[in-house]
């Protein structure tokens, strides 16, 4: 075999060494070569230094590497080119993927306290009693007093049906209450949606994941069946994602024509379109703010281009490049800027954004009145977990003994809040990669953003058992369809000028009279 692969090669080898003697271009391309290995040589000799030189022993090799790699890429000068150690490149995976291991709460830091913000129902965490409003002290043991909110959701998931022992206090009990339970899997929401009286679909995208376009489509269906006259899409201070999940949000309500083009070095373009009708042709408002990046812009760019509909808002961030996710072989990651995006009309909007039809600002607060609102929220979130608690919600089963143990179907849903006082201009996540990728995975893969707040303050979500509480001023958000299982209407708050302009455009359909007559 040895001397059959020889007799193959001499030929390919004479070929080179021939062209090498004979042609500039080659004579070129060896001389790259031979730069190649001096430079490869330098950073093996710099190494070697280091080791034998640097004047502590048990230098980590795997840490000088990691480190020139990100240099390198720093050298770059791109924010979105970047390294991935396995452990960042798994997480990255997991969230994009759109499930994990956990125990189904979602949960924020208040007052240096691990606060339960909600329990999901039908998980662990719920049906063992865990209420809003609980404070987690111990998680396995483990004092989780003024703990980071990322570490502790590192502590809370895990894989599925491993177990995990959270020791809880809650206001009113004498003594805390340990709950040991089994984690499961469960997706993370990037959908949720509601219905605004009377008759307005209010659809809130929060991240581009693998799951994006199959819970946009169950959210578009029910509230077609609930028979709504007009969409909202809200976009603001998603900060990007997938380019697949970007493309078939798009196609959901662009009917016919393109989606956004892909350009590299090389020049070669892909276009991604749409082709064909998959759900009527509501009016649609589109919201966009300086959070709403990447793939949202893919979305907000498309249907301005082929004015499908209305963008309201501010203008967005202006990130219009494409990472590729590029898997190494230790488990590491490189993400790679190798392509750049346009809208249908050919416009790049890297470092530029995109403007809004109807420019809408949020009010400026004064301290005094986020002081008060802050005052109204805690009033509200007070009333409601009080009459949470007082009904249980229906075929629920509390375990009140002092070590509740389950194995039902959970996720911990991770971090989606942070403190009520913190302004929106503060918390907006950083724009997402649009990725697209050479690993196994079969899609992109990106971080995770924060939670959108409408407002102009990050609010965080109360979620109770009962549909009969209400919170007239709108400041906390009730659960969302999906959450609930059947439709739940949403209450604007008066603080949201941007939403509340958008449901009073559609409540005028002469507006859109126009625009439908040309589709």
């Amino acid at each position: 075999m040895f001397k059959s692969f020889c007799k193959r090669m001499i030929p390919i080898i004479t070929l080179v060494f021939l062209l090498g003697i004979n042609s500039s271009d080659s004579a070129f391309a060896t001389s790259t070569n031979l730069s190649y290995f001096k430079s490869l040589d330098l950073i093996r000799k710099v190494m070697d230094v280091i080791k034998s030189d640097f004047v502590e022993e048990n230098v980590d090799e795997q840490k000088l590497i990691y480190g020139a790699i990100e240099g390198m890429l720093k050298t770059l000068d791109d924010p979105y080119s970047r390294f991935m150690e396995p452990k960042s490149f798994k997480e990255m995976q997991t969230e994009t993927q759109g499930e994990f291991g956990g125990l189904g709460i979602v949960i924020t830091v208040k007052g240096k306290l691990l606060t339960v913000i909600s329990p999901i129902e039908d998980t662990p965490a719920f049906k063992a009693g865990i209420k809003a409003g609980d404070v987690i002290i111990k998680i396995d043991g483990k004092d989780a007093t003024d703990i980071a909110l990322h570490d502790a959701v590192k502590l809370l998931r895990g894989p599925e049906g491993s177990k995990v022992t959270i020791t809880v206090y809650r206001e009113g009990d004498k003594a805390t209450k340990d709950y040991t339970l089994a984690r499961e899997i469960i997706k993370i929401p990037s959908v949720k949606y509601w219905v605004v009286k009377p008759d307005i679909g209010y659809i809130r995208l929060t991240q581009f994941i693998q799951t994006s376009s199959e819970d946009l489509e169950k959210a578009m269906i029910a509230l077609e069946k609930h028979k709504v006259t007009a969409i909202i899409l809200d976009l603001r201070n998603n900060p990007g994602g997938l380019l697949t999940a970007a493309v078939e949000v798009g196609r959901k309500f662009i009917p016919k024509g393109d989606i956004v083009s892909i350009k590299g070095r090389d020049g070669e373009k892909n276009t991604y379109s749409s082709f064909f009708q998959s759900h009527p042709l509501l009016p649609l408002v589109v919201l966009i703010n300086e959070g709403s990046a990447s793939a949202s812009e893919i979305v907000a760019g498309a249907v301005k281009d082929s004015k499908r509909g209305i963008l309201l808002g501010k203008k967005s961030f202006g990130k219009g490049s494409v990472q590729t996710v590029i898997s190494l072989n230790d488990g590491s990651a490189m993400a790679l800027t190798t392509a750049l995006y346009y809208t249908p009309s050919g416009v790049n909007i890297h470092k530029k954004g995109i403007m809004p039809d109807i420019e809408v600002d949020l009010p400026k607060l004064s301290e005094a009145e986020r002081q008060e609102i802050v005052k109204q929220i805690d009033e509200e979130e007070k009333k409601a977990r009080e009459a949470a608690n007082k009904v249980p919600a229906s075929g629920t089963k509390r375990l009140e003994s002092k070590s509740g143990e389950t194995g039902s179907k959970s996720a911990e849903i991770g971090t989606i809040s942070s403190e009520i006082s913190t302004p929106a201009s503060e918390i907006a996540s950083k724009p997402l990669e649009i990725s697209s990728t050479s690993t196994p995975l079969g899609s992109d893969s990106t971080e995770i953003g924060s939670l959108p707040a409408n407002i102009g303050i990050n609010l965080p979500e109360l979620a109770s058992t009962s549909d009969d509480i209400a919170t007239p001023s709108g400041l906390i958000e009730q659960p969302d369809s999906f959450t609930k299982g059947c439709i739940q209407y949403y209450i604007v708050n008066k603080y949201d000028t941007q939403l509340q302009r958008a449901v009073d455009i559609l409540k005028s359909a002469n507006i859109f009279l126009p625009l439908m007559e040309k589709k």
